[in-house]
């Protein structure tokens, strides 16, 4: 990986955001990896040695990881608890790793450093993915745990004025979630599936899905007319992405006119291989980058 220093961040915070404790090797792929897009998985292996990222994009990350850090050093483990083991297991072919946080009382645990929304909407499709994985990673080298994990929320934005407001919006700045996982059996057909699309994705370079890229829904504005025929400002009613007759009709009894509004793009901002992604260019190109 190739560093930049955009913002002059100074070299000692500099060396610790660069420091990379991750469990690196080209012929295992991780249970994070494997959850991700296999177009970018491909790039980023093609293009290996031209990567480059700035240090500020690591800050987020290395803040949650000091909370990982701190918390592995707490010891309330008994019995077959675990904390931060690595485990691997081969199959079709691959090799698939998996670190969870920790095993305690026989269920996975993870600690989670984000947004307040992701609490609040419930965005917990990659969770399940990826603590699924880790569960059907242990029953594969004897190790049998709940089918349920635990994500120990860290909320990075939590607002007291919020939690004062709302009785929905958590309370601290920390709450603990019950997630259901997959069987074990979805657990193996979603990862045979997603080790098809890896093995034909260096060669095809399979273009990102609107989920994998963090895509927003399409809308379409109803603007009203002002009576010189101008268009006023402010939209009259939004529709979404399957609504666009109904913001059409609904356009022509008011003698209106509907605005398409794309949906934004977010991945794209945080991935080191988007320099070498023709999708990436034809989405700056449009305008449809969340930036």
């Amino acid at each position: 990986m190739n560093w930049t220093n955009k913002y002059n961040i100074p070299k000692h915070i500099c060396a610790w955001l660069k420091t990379d404790e991750y469990d690196h090797d080209p012929k295992v792929i991780s249970a994070t990896t494997l959850i991700g897009p296999a177009r970018a998985w491909a790039l980023k292996r093609r293009h290996e040695n031209e990567l480059t990222m700035d240090v500020s994009d690591m800050l987020a990350l290395r803040i949650g990881t000091a909370i990982h850090d701190s918390l592995e050093k707490v010891e309330v483990l008994n019995g077959r608890d675990f904390k931060e083991v690595r485990f691997y297991t081969d199959f079709q072919g691959y090799t698939i790793s998996g670190k969870m946080d920790a095993v305690i009382d026989g269920a996975i645990r993870d600690n989670k450093s984000t947004s307040v929304n992701k609490y609040l909407f419930k965005d917990y499709d990659d969770y399940v993915k990826q603590f699924s994985i880790y569960r059907w990673i242990l029953d594969r080298n004897g190790i049998e745990v709940a089918p349920y994990a635990w994500v120990d929320f860290f909320f990075t934005d939590w607002s007291k004025k919020k939690a004062r407001e709302s009785y929905d919006y958590p309370q601290i700045r920390y709450k603990e979630v019950k997630i259901p996982l997959l069987s074990l059996e979805d657990t193996e057909r979603y990862i045979a599936d997603r080790l098809l699309e890896f093995s034909f994705a260096e060669q095809t370079l399979p273009e990102c899905t609107k989920e994998e890229l963090w895509q927003t829904e399409t809308k379409y504005a109803v603007y009203r007319k002002n009576k010189d025929g101008s268009r006023q400002q402010k939209a009259t009613k939004i529709f979404g992405d399957s609504e666009k007759e109904e913001a059409e009709r609904y356009a022509a009894d008011l003698n209106g006119e509907v605005e398409k509004r794309p949906g934004k793009v977010k991945r794209c901002g945080y991935c080191s291989a988007a320099p070498f992604c023709e999708q990436f260019k034809n989405f700056q190109l449009a305008g449809l980058l969340d930036e």
